[in-house]
């Protein structure tokens, strides 16, 4: 079996190689599952959903799960912020701003 260190993880990351952090979330470490799972959910990849999902029903350790849920949340959080503006024209009427200046103390 192939050595998989946190660090590996975290290069495969950066490199958005999504085979290897697919790879690793079936790896025996939990640590290592856990970084890959939420080097994916920076990644923000749309098309590893299913993956994940896959992963976060089939692990058996709670934390993992839990870092599993966190990076389905991310990806999710991103597709929604990339598929439709956050800000809405016709919805939001923008009002002028007024400041003003206190004086603190005497």
């Amino acid at each position: 079996m192939l050595l998989i260190t946190i660090s590996k993880v975290d290069r495969w990351g950066r490199e958005k190689n999504f085979a290897k952090l697919v790879e690793a979330l079936n790896y025996d470490d939990d640590e290592v599952r856990k970084a890959a799972a939420l080097c994916l959910g920076r990644i923000g990849d749309t098309s590893l959903l299913e993956t994940l999902e896959y992963a976060l029903n089939n692990d058996s350790n709670m934390f993992v799960k839990k870092d599993i849920e966190s990076a389905i949340s991310l990806i999710k959080a991103k597709k929604y912020v990339q598929g439709k503006p956050i800000f809405n024209e016709e919805i939001i009427n923008l009002q002028p701003v007024y400041s003003y200046q206190v004086k603190v103390g005497s």
